[in-house]
């Protein structure tokens, strides 16, 4: 299941290995990320991966940065930034909410630059809002992610962007109009 796969083991709240990812090297067959399969003590609806540093980490910050993927959350931790923690996939439920809101009382959500993760954070918003919580956006662009982002420009603007991320009003007016020119890119180019 795992052949040809660089392996991330994913703890639970306690630090305890309750899984495994796996990340697919080159262009080989299936899905680029696979997963363990679901069980009674792994679901990916109630763990957030690093969420055990991001725990010792929340009597010193005030946020929580919300990453996509295992990628994501390494380069964050290894530039510093503790209060980091990874959906594994797109998703942020409910549960993911609540177990935050219990550490933090702010999250800003820094999910991938493109149509999935912009549909995935705005779909997140109303999500944490109704958990209590206060949201911004760190927006990556150009950059397509956190990691690609804190690669090609460092810490020092990742934490600025972390400080100025965008208020979640005017990121859903932002990805409201994102699809329009989307299809219109679309259309000139099969012109």
């Amino acid at each position: 299941m795992f052949r040809n796969r660089i392996m991330f083991p994913i703890l639970n709240r306690k630090g305890r290995t309750v899984a495994f990812g796996g990340r697919r090297l080159g262009d080989g067959y299936g899905p680029k990320y696979l997963n363990s399969a679901e069980n009674r003590i792994f679901s990916k609806h109630t763990i957030l991966y690093g969420f055990q540093t991001a725990i010792a980490a929340a009597e010193e910050e005030k946020s929580i940065v919300i990453g996509e993927g295992y990628m994501d959350l390494i380069a964050m931790q290894t530039h510093g930034i503790r209060n980091s923690a990874a959906v594994l996939g797109t998703a942020l439920t409910e549960e993911h909410a609540n177990m935050i809101r219990n550490f933090y009382s702010h999250v800003c959500l820094s999910l991938d630059s493109d149509g999935p993760g912009i549909r995935a954070a705005a779909r997140s918003i109303p999500i944490l809002q109704n958990a209590g919580l206060q949201v911004s956006i760190l927006h990556t662009s150009p950059a397509k992610d956190p990691d690609e982002f804190l690669q090609t420009y460092g810490e020092e603007e990742f934490r600025k962007r972390i400080e100025n991320g965008l208020d979640p009003e005017r990121f859903l007016v932002r990805a409201a109009d994102a699809p329009e020119e989307e299809f219109i890119r679309q259309m000139i180019k099969k012109m």
